[in-house]
């Protein structure tokens, strides 16, 4: 992959799941009109995984889109599949810290992969616990000691999903999927 290909999948990665987040500023009926946000979600992941079927079926080369996924689903449109799960499941207050964590522990992890650093989970799994402590605090009900608990969980969730590698499934759908189905589990019993 091309350098410049390389910055770009990080950048898009960084900035393109951060902007999704606005899905919490959107009221749930949209418009004024009787349509739910989440069947106009359902309708963007639709479009998604259309153009995704008509890129690999076509052979379509799209900068950033890593080699090995020319002939399979690729990591966008994993990331859809993620988000859509992530926000149907989550309010607001397990959804954002999962997502920016994701946003930005994914392309640290590959970075630091990709030089080779020996621990590359352990300052992983500190910024992944760092940002989920640090957004639950600032915007959950949650008392501090269960804070500190699902933060854990929701990091060691999510790193051991980064590390962990799938052929048929990318990390970036396991990364929003799993950590908020962990979190959603403890959230349940602890409000």
């Amino acid at each position: 992959m091309e350098p410049n290909h390389h910055l770009l999948r990080r950048a898009v990665h960084i900035i393109g799941l951060q902007l999704t987040l606005i899905y919490y500023l959107i009221p749930s009926t949209l418009f004024f009109s009787p349509l739910d946000k989440n069947y106009a979600m359902l309708v963007s992941l639709i479009c998604v995984m259309e153009f995704e079927y008509i890129r690999v079926t076509r052979n379509w080369e799209i900068p950033g889109i890593r080699p090995y996924e020319r002939y399979r689903f690729s990591a966008v449109f994993w990331s859809a599949v993620g988000l859509f799960v992530c926000y149907l499941m989550c309010p607001y207050f397990v959804g954002i810290p999962i997502v920016v964590a994701a946003a930005w522990v994914d392309p640290l992890m590959g970075e630091l992969r990709r030089k080779n650093y020996g621990f590359s989970w352990v300052l992983g799994f500190t910024v992944y616990f760092l940002i989920m402590f640090l957004l639950l605090v600032s915007i959950s009900p949650l008392s501090l000691l269960h804070t500190g608990l699902v933060s854990l969980v929701a990091a060691a969730i999510g790193i051991i999903c980064e590390t962990w590698k799938n052929y048929y499934l990318d990390d970036n759908f396991l990364l929003l999927t799993f950590p908020a189905i962990g979190v959603m589990c403890l959230v349940t019993f602890l409000l």
